[in-house]
């Protein structure tokens, strides 16, 4: 999905220019005299304030919003052009309606360590801030995925390396000997042999140990008078045919993002060395390093144009079915569940496309990748988030595969936990078609979800239409529409603007930015959570062929039924968030709700299918429903709990939450929306409409936005009543006020026209 870096760094005589944002701080005013500051940004941050927040929307500042709700574009610096070779891009930048710029030390040979490379990004960094009063961010990384810091971090430290396990088999019939040699650039780990002839029917309490060779070869003779499987595990430098290798920019090795030292290492040769050359601007101008796509090696990638080779991957290696792997995840995993994994770790491979689907596998599975997820969570973005804490400054960025929650455990781990433990949590969505876009909002949500739990501010996206191309400019501001209404607020930009004239750029810039406005403050109205069932996706994943994303539909069934709930809730406006395990064990009950930190109350919980979940998580549901909290299950059970001790009773507290006056069972999608239909506080009587209610101390704000490719004639029903209405057209910045065709029982009826892709704001004060 970095096509557009490919695009833009090809292009010689053009700056590459990204569009982000953030704000933490109060921008100094722009001097153009076309749009103004007007302080500081008004969402909320701290818990104590979310319901507390006013917002006096004014027309100057509408048609004219400040800096902080513009996008960004990124000066990718160069250390071949001359000093001041930025200056006019960066004004240009500016003319062209922009909040500020990503910008980077320049990409060379030498990189972190040219003199003059660092001279022109201090150059370029002081005249964004201090003479057009632009917002600037810092891009951490060498091309991408970042944690590299290109070649510094493993130049001398190769132990530090990605790593996966991988296994090869074979049957071993009665009486028979069978040998498995050690593959090239492979280390055995273990090797042992299971009564069956197949991975997906093999019992790991059975494992008998095979003899091994000094050069690593396994050897078993099958003396136990049934057909066995001898299975061999190796761990290996996880490199050829992953996303290191495969990724647009650069082929080059990565590092263990579940150990720290590697982590340490890049904090201190990147994050250190911007600071010694740019520390006076953070938090004072520069808002936040911006990582992209850090993720564990995860699975085999589809080739792809890769734009230079750093290290040459060995073509002729055996590329064996393999899976995440680390040495401190063996020693993490004996740690926290007490036994050594290594005769369980054939759980983690298919047979073809077959799943081992035996209670023991599931709950190995659940295990391994439960710590897999917590290690990456702690030891990468607890380490980046903690750092930019500690110097004033955010972290932010997005990760890899976020669209299948079955490809994010295999890239993430946990995403809701990495997203906790950064400022500004963030995404791509790569589609120019609201309609697409409104389909991943198991995306934006659980990114929301995170920040909003937690009382962030800003929730970040990278935006272009490199995966789904629609050359209409309001269809790709009505993508950025939708995000807006899923809670996403801050674009990255991959539209290059110096390939499009000043009308253009302005249009895109100045109806974001008024948008952005409008919902910049406040909190959603919603009474729904979805669970994030990461346990679920945890106990179904297994390794994952090459060029595809599971081809296990264990996994994929759980995966796609989670997207087409948060889908289908959006198409029929019903706003929710997402909470993953900790969310709910951090949760309150309080008079019939779950109660964030941030002081959010939810009184409906829906559980979507899954495979599995902690037996105190269930517990809590549990405690919930007795405290009036109503629950829809999607799911008849038949789940599994982290420990084989605690299953009976986590299958008879099961029963009795299944029993609970509070609790439904709905196992379709559309029995679970016919559920919810109360809970909705802006309606359309039109599927192709995204919308959302924003409420602030002294009014409410919705947004409205139509997906579709042709005009739609709606009814919209809003959850106010006796007020007075305003629509404010983000396109050309007017406001009118608007009188309901019809008004009762709180709710105020309009018949409202919006061509195709627009969308309007409508306030209610």
């Amino acid at each position: 999905m970095k096509l557009k870096r490919l695009i833009s760094i090809c292009m010689a005589a053009v700056s590459s220019i990204v569009l982000a944002g953030c704000v933490q701080q109060t921008p100094p005013p722009v001097n153009d005299g076309e749009h103004q500051t007007t302080g500081e940004y008004n969402q909320v941050t701290f818990y104590d304030k979310l319901f507390g927040n006013r917002r006096e929307y004014t027309e100057g500042e509408f048609m004219n919003p400040a800096n902080e709700y513009r996008m960004l574009p990124v000066l990718n610096e160069d250390a071949s052009k001359p000093k001041g070779a930025s200056i006019p891009n960066l004004e240009k930048l500016q003319d062209y309606g922009y909040g500020g710029v990503v910008t980077n030390v320049a990409w060379s040979q030498d990189y972190l360590e040219n003199d003059y490379a660092w001279e022109l990004l201090e150059e370029a960094v002081a005249y964004a801030i201090e003479d057009l009063g632009l917002r600037v961010w810092l891009y951490d990384e060498y091309a991408y995925p970042s944690g590299g810091a290109r070649d510094h971090v493993l130049k001398d430290n190769p132990q530090w390396q990605a790593q996966g396990v991988a296994q090869k088999s074979v049957v071993v019939q009665r009486g028979e000997t069978k040998n498995i040699a050690c593959p090239q650039e492979h280390t055995l780990l273990a090797a042992y042999a299971y009564q069956g002839t197949s991975l997906t029917d093999i019992s790991a309490d059975g494992a008998a140990e095979c003899d091994v060779s000094a050069d690593g070869t396994a050897s078993f003779t099958n003396n136990t008078g049934e057909d066995c499987i001898m299975v061999c595990l190796y761990s290996k430098n996880w490199y050829e045919g992953t996303h290191p290798q495969w990724n647009l920019m650069e082929s080059r090795r990565y590092i263990d993002v579940m150990r720290s030292e590697p982590v340490e290492k890049f904090l201190n040769v990147t994050y250190e060395t911007y600071k010694e050359h740019l520390g006076q601007y953070f938090n004072n101008g520069i808002e936040s390093f911006f990582y992209d796509e850090p993720a564990l090696a995860g699975m085999y990638k589809e080739s792809c144009s890769v734009q230079n080779v750093l290290d040459k991957p060995n073509t002729a290696l055996e590329l064996l079915d393999t899976y995440n792997y680390s040495p401190v995840l063996s020693e993490y995993f004996r740690e926290k569940w007490g036994y050594d994994p290594a005769p369980y770790l054939p759980y983690l491979y298919k047979d073809g496309s077959a799943v081992n689907q035996s209670e023991a596998a599931m709950r190995f599975r659940m295990q391994w990748n439960d710590c897999i997820a917590e290690l990456f969570a702690t030891n990468y973005f607890k380490q980046i988030g903690d750092w930019c804490a500690e110097n004033n400054i955010n972290a932010s960025g997005h990760l890899l595969g976020e669209e299948s929650p079955a490809a994010c455990v295999l890239y993430s781990g946990n995403i809701m936990r990495n997203y906790a433990n950064v400022q500004i949590p963030g995404i791509d969505l790569l589609s120019g078609d609201p309609a697409v876009t409104a389909s991943w909002s198991n995306v934006m949500k659980a990114c929301s979800s995170s920040a909003q739990f937690y009382g962030k501010s800003r929730v970040f996206c990278e935006i272009s239409d490199w995966g789904y191309q629609n050359e209409n400019w309001d269809a790709r501001i009505a993508s950025v529409a939708v995000q807006y209404a899923c809670g996403v607020n801050t674009f990255v930009s991959y539209y290059e603007p110096f390939n499009y004239d000043r009308d253009t750029n302005r249009y895109l810039a100045d109806t974001t930015a008024r948008i952005g406005y409008m919902l910049g403050g406040g909190i959603g109205q919603k009474d729904v959570a979805v669970y994030y069932p990461a346990e679920g996706f945890y106990a179904a994943s297994t390794n994952a062929d090459t060029n595809n994303f599971s081809n296990n539909s264990l996994v994929s069934s759980v995966s796609d039924h989670f997207r087409d709930l948060g889908y289908s809730l959006l198409k029929n406006q019903i706003d929710y968030e997402n909470f993953d395990a900790q969310m709910v064990r951090e949760a309150k009950i309080e008079s019939g709700a779950l109660v964030t930190p941030a002081g959010e109350r939810f009184s409906v919980l829906v559980v979507p299918k899954t495979y599995a979940m902690y037996y105190d998580v269930l517990e809590k549901l549990y405690e919930a429903a007795e405290n009036g909290v109503r629950i829809l299950l999607q799911d008849n059970g038949g789940w599994i709990c982290e420990s084989a001790e605690k299953q009976d009773d986590f299958e008879s507290l099961f029963a009795k939450l299944v029993q609970h006056k509070n609790v439904t069972v709905k196992t379709s999608n559309a029995q679970t929306v016919s559920e919810l239909k109360p809970y909705v506080y802006v309606q359309a009587d039109s599927e192709d409409i995204v919308a959302c209610k924003q409420v602030n101390e002294n009014n409410s704000v919705y947004l409205v936005c139509n997906t579709a490719a042709s005009k739609r004639n709606i009814t919209l029903r809003l959850s106010d009543e006796g007020k007075t209405f305003k629509l404010w057209d983000p396109y050309d910045g007017s406001v009118e006020v608007i009188t309901p065709d019809s008004s009762g029982n709180g709710w105020s009826e309009f018949r409202l026209a919006l061509d195709q892709y627009k969308c309007a704001v409508i306030t209610a004060e």
